[in-house]
This record gives structure tokens, sequence and C-alpha cells, in this order.
């Protein structure tokens, strides 16, 4: 159609013409009337057409009546189908066969939708050059897509393949082909016979690789097969080697893969690893169990050599003789020592050794470019004198106190959590007692549009006077302290096992080399992502823990926190500090330490026993932007808990953080919840605040000893009689009274004052005392006089 502005009766309008037809369309305001011409425009002159996610269910008649524009098309994520086999009308209603019609198209784009056979009319687009047919039903391709000469991209992946045909291998022009999550149980033979930049076959049933004939492929993908425990391949050409995730194998030798340059062998049951040192610059071989490593000859090209997770006492001498190697890892090993030429290399720049045995390092160190050398839980009892250099970082840190707290964790998109919290801090205020169980539920339904797309991981906690509630969906995880130990109660990293890997498959999802679902989503129990239903779930886990007295605490904090540090370094930050500020402070200390710069959301509980406590004395205090606590404390037989929550974001300027803590504001429920009584500087200052007559000195920092120092010890009889000064120690003692508290008051005179004077002094501090704080009177004075 041709687009123009039209001069009608009723004012300008948008006039929108063809051969046949001819429509207007008038507006309100000319602002809007610019805005449809200008998109008009752009959308005839174009030769792009995306139509995703619009829902469709049949290709739009504008698109197969073009006029032999359009070069590209987007129908992605939409319901379109091919024509059913009893339609035999060849008239265009809009099936995905009709699409032959439009003759310019070189770039396809169907995947996601609910295609069930190969459309075969599409073979018949002589100028298509690449064609997506991901993420559909697909269970067979016709011979007739050896046609398709022009072909260089077709994907196929996430459908249910078991064969393609013979004649596929006619499409010389052929580059990428993506078989991966299919039902293949070998590989196919036409790939043999293309010329392709790589062999994507990963998710597949495929146990062995046998070649047939000359192969010039690069690149294979073999992740998440059955291959047998013994593994080997004569693929002469391949630099790119992907076999992670196949539990049975035990032994994989490739010494005679000589231009073999990356190698993944993380998470399988490797006992015996040997390799091409020709061409080697990456190997990646986690969470096995090797105790030795072969690799011949020497790989001068190693730049990167990760061994972690696995049963290593010593490792190779020949990787001090590697003079490009720069990042070495062998974390969680059983190494009792380092070898001595490792620390003298002018090419290594990281080691990461943590938790092995090493009991020493060498004692004269030559010049070497280390930047980052990570040793803790080893049995080193000294180190040599190193000098690090730390960059500056940004730490952001806030507090809550609350009785509901809810965590919200996003990602990278700083929106979703924004909308999230916005609606939590809404619902909650009008539905004070809602079930947290259903207020996840209630979140997931009204993401709306945004959650078609987009998910996050909601953790929602609780607080009341004897237990604590925990719903939690995501990658947030909290764990508890109880006698002396600290144990997941919601473990939000969720590893894809073998059952969750079955039920992602049979939901018709998939699972990319970094254990994303779908390649994009970080878990598979999340609220939002409507569009990948029943892929990712909205189910939760719910705890209800019951306060007992072993119980000391708990932590909370999204899963950069969890990955990062061992569940020890935890231990240890929450039982070695008594302020909840400082464990967080150092926790989030320590997780910047391995040079982790992203997003950080850590919530420390303590409970603690107050040795005073003020009734019906609600009292706030600030300590900056930065950091602020408060003492939430019950009556005086129970230990109140202790709130610090710390929130982190990269230190880079403009970077918006997706994490957000809310709180619900306390009110009374219908169980009786733990309120805040009063700050613990506070506490301590109180008396000064109180009676500054009295008390003329400063308050007493926060940082000392809650109990009054004894009073000074009487002046000998030879010092001469001084001004008239006087001390007091103020003590309050729990009692069995209606208040729970009784007060004492030491006065320590060192003048000549009189009984009666000090007894005036006395009524006037008890009298105040008493109408301030609302304790009981004092039920005893003593005087030294």
């Amino acid at each position: 159609m041709k687009v123009d502005v039209y001069e009608s009766k009723r004012g300008k309008a948008l006039r929108l013409r063809n051969d046949d037809n001819c429509y207007l369309l008038v507006f309100q305001r000319s602002n809007i009337l610019q805005a449809w011409l200008s998109r008009a425009q752009q959308v005839e002159k174009s030769s792009h057409v995306d139509a995703s996610d619009e829902q469709l269910t049949m290709i739009p008649e504008q698109i197969l009546n073009n006029e032999g524009r359009i070069q590209v098309l987007n129908l992605r994520r939409n319901s379109l189908i091919s024509r059913p086999p009893s339609e035999k009308s060849m008239t265009p209603l809009g099936y995905i066969d009709d699409l032959y019609r439009v003759h310019s198209l070189q770039v396809v784009d169907l995947s996601a939708n609910q295609i069930l056979t190969f459309p075969v009319q599409l073979t018949l687009l002589s100028q298509l050059t690449q064609l997506n047919l991901s993420s559909n039903y697909i269970s067979s391709v016709p011979k007739e897509c050896g046609d398709m000469r022009r072909l260089r991209y077709l994907n196929l992946s996430n459908n249910q393949l078991d064969a393609l045909p013979d004649s596929l291998s006619e499409c010389h022009g052929l580059q990428s082909l993506d078989i991966s999550f299919n039902q293949f149980s070998q590989v196919p033979n036409c790939l043999f016979h293309l010329a392709l930049d790589g062999w994507k076959l990963a998710g597949n049933n495929i146990e062995k690789v046998e070649q047939v004939g000359d192969v010039p492929v690069e690149i294979v993908d073999l992740r998440r097969n059955i291959l047998f425990t013994s593994f080997r391949m004569d693929l002469e050409n391949i630099t790119h080697l992907d076999l992670r995730d196949n539990s049975m194998v035990s032994t994989v030798h490739l010494t005679n893969l000589r231009f073999l340059k990356v190698v993944h062998c993380e998470r399988l049951q490797l006992t015996s690893l040997h390799l091409s040192g020709d061409n080697l610059t990456h190997v990646y071989a986690d969470h096995n169990l090797l105790d030795s490593l072969v690799v011949m000859p020497l790989p001068e090209h190693l730049q990167t050599l990760s061994l972690s997770f696995n049963h290593f006492r010593n490792l190779p001498e020949w990787i001090c003789d590697c003079p490009n190697l720069t990042f070495l890892r062998v974390n969680n090993n059983n190494l009792v020592k380092l070898p001595e030429r490792i620390f003298s290399s002018q090419s290594i720049r990281s080691i990461f050794a943590f938790v092995n045995s090493i009991e020493k390092l060498p004692e004269s160190l030559e010049e070497n470019c280390l930047e980052t050398l990570i040793l803790y839980k080893n049995r080193i009892s000294s180190l040599p004198k190193f000098f690090f250099n730390f960059m500056p970082r940004q730490c952001i840190r806030q507090i809550r106190v609350a009785n509901t707290f809810a965590f919200v964790d996003g990602g990278s998109n700083f929106y979703m959590s924004s909308s999230i919290c916005r609606f939590l801090t809404q619902f909650m205020k009008e539905n004070t007692n809602a079930d947290i169980r259903s207020i996840l539920l209630k979140c997931h339904c009204e993401l709306g549009e945004e959650g078609e797309r987009l998910g996050a991981s909601v953790l929602i906690l609780r607080i009341y006077e004897k237990r604590l509630e925990i719903a939690s969906t995501g990658t947030l995880s909290a764990a508890i302290a109880k006698d002396r130990k600290l144990k997941f109660v919601v473990n939000g990293r969720f590893e894809i096992d073998d059952d969750e890997y079955s039920r992602i498959r049979e939901a018709h999802g998939f699972v990319d080399e970094d254990n994303r679902i779908n390649g994009v989503i970080s878990s598979s129990r999340q609220i939002g992502h409507f569009s990948t239903f029943p892929v990712v779930l909205p189910t939760h886990v719910y705890k209800n823990i019951h306060l007992s007295e072993q119980i000391e605490g708990l932590i909370v904090a999204n899963s950069a926190v969890w990955s990062t540090l061992e569940m020890d370094d935890l231990k240890t930050a929450f039982h070695n500090n008594r302020s909840p500020i400082v464990i967080a402070k150092k926790i989030q200390d320590q997780l910047q330490s391995y040079d982790y710069g992203g997003n950080s959301n850590i919530l420390v509980l303590r409970k603690m026993k107050p040795q005073m406590t003020f009734n019906d004395f609600n009292g706030s205090s600030s300590r900056g932007e930065s950091a602020m606590s408060e003492l939430m404390a019950g009556p005086s037989d129970r230990k109140p808990l202790y709130f610090s929550s710390m929130m982190s974001t990269p230190g880079t300027s403009g970077t918006s953080s997706g994490y957000r803590s809310m709180k619900e504001p306390s009110e009374r429920g219908a169980e009786k919840e733990i309120h805040p009584r009063i700050d613990e500087e506070l506490v301590l200052a109180l008396p000064a605040m109180i009676l500054p007559d009295f008390h003329p000195s400063p308050p007493v920092p926060a940082s000392r000893h809650r109990t009054p120092s004894p009073p000074p010890p009487p002046l000998p009889l030879s010092t001469p009689p001084a001004e008239s000064s006087e001390h007091e120690e103020i003590n309050i003692h729990s009692s069995t009274n209606t208040t729970g508290y009784t007060l004492s008051i030491n006065r320590i005179y060192s003048s000549t004052n009189t009984v009666s004077t000090s007894r005036r002094h006395f009524n006037e501090t008890r009298d105040l005392l008493s109408k301030s704080l609302k304790l009981s009177p004092p039920s005893n004075v003593t005087f030294n006089i």
C-alpha cells in the first residue's frame, strides 16, 4: 500500500491505498498522525518484517500478498502451523506452506511455533539462505531439502528428529547445521559430506562417533549425550571438543588429535585423560576423579588449565614449563604442595588453589607476574612477603528491619525487580496476614506482559516470636546456624540433575553449555517466563522453622555468595563475630576479594541475649546512609534477633542492580510478632541522654562493653579533700515483678557531702529514671562516703 497525508473534510488524515482500496485514518492530534505516518513509511520501504511475539495463528495477508520487497521475515514465537494433510485447497490461507509465494525471501525465522511437519513448500524459495525451525515439533525432514542450494544456515535444534536425509549433503553451500537437542542415536551420515563450521550435536542419544571418510569439521559439541565409558575420536581436524555432562565417560584418549586447541571435559567420571599438546590452548576438566594428566608433547601454547574438584595430590612439573600459561585453577583437590618453579613463572597471573592440604610455600620467590593467588583452607602456617595491590571497590549496604522481608533477584533486569518490589509492597500493606506462599503465586500471576519473556527469583521471610517462615523460588538461598553449624534450609543452587533434565526435555526445553534453560534462564524454578511454560515453573520451597534454643541465626543471600564462597567461610564469619553488621560485611568483603564484581545481597539474622532491655520504649537511631541496625527484643526471658542486611552493586558508575530488598510495615496479625525495641547504641547512651545534669560526659561508644565499670577505689587518707565530685552507677536487673526489671543506683561520693544531700540526689535520680523509663523504683541504694 501507498502511504501519504490526505486533506479530508475532517482535517488531515493518513491515507492508505492500493489498486483496489483506499483507507483514511483520522487522528485527533497531529503528533499521533505524524508518528503513524513515520512508522508506515518505514514499513513501506523496509525489506525486513518483524512479526515475532504477536500471537499469530495465521500469517497476515499483507505478507503473503507482498510485491516482492520482503527479504527478511521474523515470525518467531507465535502459534503458526503447517497446512494439514487433509487441506487440499491451494488458496493462501496463512499457513506456513504459503510462504513460498513470497519469492524474495532470503531469511526466515519460524522458531518456537507449533510446526509438526517440515514445510516442504519452503524448499521452493530459490533465494533462501537462512532458515530457523528450532523449538518446534518436527519429527522428519523431507528429501526435498537437498534442492535448497543457496541455503547456508539451517537450525533444526530442539525438535523430535532422529534422522536426516542423505540428500541434505547436496546443499554444498550449507555452513551451519544445528541439530542439538533432538533424538539422534548416531551422527547422521550427511554430516560427513558437508563442509560445516561445526557439529552441533548436544542433547541427543549418541553413544559413539565413527568416522566415515575424511571430514574437515573443526568444532564438535557432544554435550549431554550417552557416550561410552571409553571415548576416542579419529576426526583429526578437530580444534574444539566439548564432552561435558556425559556421566558414563571415565577414559578420554585424544593424543591423535594434534590440532586440538580447546577441550571441555567437565562433570564426567574421568580417571584418565590423555591429550595432544601440539596446539592445545585451553583445558577444562573440573569435577572429575583425576589424579594425573598426560599431555604430550609439552603444550607450549597452553593458556588456561582448570582442574578443580579432582583428586590430585601433586601437579605435573611440566606445568611450570608452559611459557604462555596465564590461568591455573586447581582448587578442591588433595594437593600437599605446589611446584616451586610455578612461582617463578613469567606468564602465570592467577592461581586458584584453595581447599587443599598445602602446608608451605617457597621461602624465596623470584620475580613473577602473579596478580591473584587464592590459598584459603590449606595448612599453611606462614606466607612469604607478598605485595598485593587492590583496586578500590564501591560497597553499598542497605539495612532493613521488619517482620517480613522480601528479596527479588531480577538478574540484570532492573525494571523487573522494581516492578515486583512495587507490587509486593502494595500487596503486603493491604494483606498483612496473607500466606507468604500465596504471595509468591499472586506475584507470578500479576506480572502481566513483563512476565511473558522475563522472570525473577523471589524469597519472602516472615519472623514471628517463636518461628520463621520462608517461601522461595529461584536462585536465592538461606542457611540456618544451629549447634555451631550452618545448614541450608532453602538451597537456590538448583542443579540440573538427570531427573530435572528429563523433565525439561519432556517439556520441550533445552540446556546450553552454561546450563541456562533455553539459553537464557538461570533456573527452571522462577516466577515469570510465561512463554516457556511448562519448562520454567513457579514452584516454590516453603519452610516453617521453630526458633529453638539451639538456633543461633540465619543467613540469606543471592546465588553469587553461595557459589563463590564455601559454607565453612560463612560459618566462620558468623560464629567469629557477634554483630550481624560485621558478619554481613565480612561476607561481602570476602566475596569481593575473589574478584567478584557483580551484584550481591546479604541478610544476617542473629539471635542474642541482651543485658538490658527497656519496656514500652520505642527508639530510633541513624548511623548514616550506608549502615543501620536495630535491636529486636521481646520479653526478658527470650533472646532477640539482631538484623543486618547488605546490598552491593558493582563499583562501576551508572550500573543498576537487579536486586531489591523490601520490608512490610509491622502490624498486628493473627500471631504475635516481634517489634523493634531500642537501638544498641541508644541503650548504651541512654543514661546520658535522660540525665544530662548528672552525666556531662558524652555517651558511651557502641563498641564498649555494656556493663558499667566498677567504681574507683577510695582515695588514701593522706590525699587532701578534692572539690565536690561524684560518680554514679545505674544497674538494671531482671526481676519477677510486673515490669520485669528493677533498678539499683550506686552513688560514690569523694567529698564531704552529708547524708541528707546524698539522699536528695538519690530521690531525684530515682524519680526521673522511673518516670522516663517506666521502671520500678530502686529497691536498694548504697552510699560510699
